[in-house]
């Protein structure tokens, strides 16, 4: 089923050709609560000379190993106003906890211990997607204009209650906002979706931007493609990877 996500190139606007089966590799994940390995399929398009990973969508993104799920709960938090720092949200994950020393600070301990994922990889997440969210926030204010939407109605008083986004979240928060409106105006049933709900497909989005001749894409929606645009530089844990 996850070969026939893909069927042809998604490249190749005017005429799509077949891809063919390209091998596969192994790559690490983290499956309720465990580290495994997961195989990722691979097809090719001989007439654009690419090459597409068909990611398990649903279970991880692009280059980070840990669950989507965690990966957009710490992008929640972030808006939020949560520090990567903060003992309640790893917590609430399960995540590992440095060992207690009555010697050192709550903040010392984590930068002396080797928890995963550590707070610079948590950093380096919202980083990463705050700079995609500005490169497509013109194009979502574009839309929301079109559509007749009003900028305090339907944006800036939902936008009210993230009053305490951290700053490197600030694209981020004002392109899901955006993009909340979009959503609501779009929907047939009257459902008014809120931030988080928006938040999921607006991350698809943002993982749409083209890359270099390896383009990866999700499954089964065969249209999602990723770059390494938004990466940081190494900082500590940034060995773990980013999205």
């Amino acid at each position: 089923m996850l070969l026939r996500g893909l069927a042809s190139c998604p490249l190749c606007v005017d005429a799509p050709h077949e891809l063919a089966r390209n091998g596969h590799y192994c790559r690490g994940a983290v499956v309720d609560g465990e580290s495994t390995s997961i195989v990722v399929y691979r097809k090719k398009c001989t007439v654009q000379d690419t090459s597409f990973a068909l990611l398990p969508g649903d279970l991880v993104l692009p280059r980070a190993g840990y669950p989507r799920d965690l990966v957009l709960e710490r992008l929640w938090a972030s808006l939020e106003g949560s520090s990567y720092r903060n003992r309640e949200f790893l917590v609430e994950h399960g995540l590992e906890l440095p060992a207690p020393d009555k010697q050192i600070s709550w903040s010392d301990s984590l930068d002396s211990s080797a928890c995963r994922p550590g707070y610079g990889l948590m950093w380096q997440w919202t980083r990463a997607f705050d700079i995609r969210a500005q490169q497509v926030v013109a194009t979502l204010l574009l839309a929301f204009r079109l559509l007749g939407l009003d900028l305090y109605r339907d944006l800036a008083i939902h936008l009210k209650s993230l009053q305490m986004v951290q700053p490197r979240a600030y694209w981020l928060a004002l392109a899901l906002g955006l993009w909340r409106a979009l959503l609501e105006a779009s929907c047939t049933d009257g459902h008014q979706p809120d931030l988080k709900e928006a938040l999921p497909t607006l991350v698809d989005i943002l993982l749409c931007s083209s890359s270099h001749t390896i383009i990866r894409v999700f499954s089964p929606s065969s249209g999602y493609r990723e770059d390494a645009a938004g990466r940081s530089p190494p900082i500590r844990a940034a060995h773990e990877g980013a999205p």
